[in-house]
């Protein structure tokens, strides 16, 4: 192939090879933030990565203009995305560990991260424990500073909703529910969330009765399946994008060693490319 063939596909071929090595840490991320546990705990800076991409048609552009290879674009699209890789699994690696501690620890309802569910877990228990009340239902009266101040509900015939007197009513069958709800809406669904798929109640604590599922059907408390969930989960991601990004970057400048006379030559410049 002549020198000039070569400079025509340089630029299709390199951003093809950027796509091809970094496609899966980039599809892995993006997966792990669609986890409800992910989204809530962690959030979306993880996303940073979907930069990358850009950054690898701006340099397919840049090739494109300049007619030759460019050893500072080729540098800044491997090198940058190993070590991208590294710093996000070495801080989420960090993160989950650090949570994963709090939300198994005695202090659980006192931390920083984790107070604002407990507390709020604490003031549905507390609304959902007067609703029971107020239908004759005292499991958790300890709860209810002030009796009778929520009713449960249930549609009538025509529609509306009558207190029935019921006892296997759920909190969010509760009158107050809904301001309650509106509140906070992206705790109260994550907890619901927690009991219905982990089988769990109360969340720094195990509680006598849940609250979003009529009966108790395990014994742990809520963070404690969160921990495990991080644990197995999140931090092998981590290990996975930290594992990912070193070896790339090792291979990467293996490969820049070997063909650094043919770069050289293609760019016409004489200087080393590291």
């Amino acid at each position: 192939m002549s020198a000039s063939s070569a400079r025509v596909l340089f630029p299709s071929f390199f951003t093809f090879a950027c796509f091809a090595v970094f496609l899966w840490p980039l599809v892995q991320t993006i997966y792990l933030t669609t986890d409800v546990n992910f989204r809530y705990w962690v959030g979306y800076w993880m996303l940073i990565c979907l930069a990358l991409p850009v950054l690898y048609l701006a340099t397919y552009v840049m090739h494109l203009v300049r007619t030759r290879p460019s050893r500072s674009l080729i540098l800044a699209s491997f090198i940058a995305s190993s070590c991208l890789f590294i710093v996000l699994g070495v801080a989420l690696l960090l993160y989950s560990s650090g949570l994963g501690d709090q939300l198994l620890s005695t202090d659980c309802a006192t931390w920083k991260r984790t107070r604002p569910l407990e507390q709020t877990y604490q003031d549905a228990r507390e609304l959902y424990a007067c609703c029971l009340s107020e239908h004759g239902d005292n499991s958790l009266s300890q709860y209810c500073p002030a009796p009778a101040t929520a009713t449960a509900t249930s549609p009538t015939a025509n529609g509306t909703s009558s207190s029935n007197g019921r006892q296997d009513i759920l909190v969010t069958e509760c009158d107050r529910y809904e301001d309650l709800y509106n509140d906070h809406k992206g705790d109260l669904a994550y907890l619901a969330y927690l009991e219905t798929s982990y089988y769990c109640s109360g969340f720094c604590t195990v509680a006598e009765r849940p609250l979003f599922t009529r009966t108790l059907q395990g014994n742990d408390a809520c963070a404690e399946a969160v921990a495990s969930v991080i644990r197995s989960k999140v931090d092998f991601h981590a290990v996975q994008m930290i594992s990912y990004g070193g070896i790339t970057l090792v291979l990467f400048l293996a490969w820049l060693g070997f063909t650094n006379k043919t770069l050289r030559f293609l760019s016409r410049d004489q200087s080393p490319l590291y």
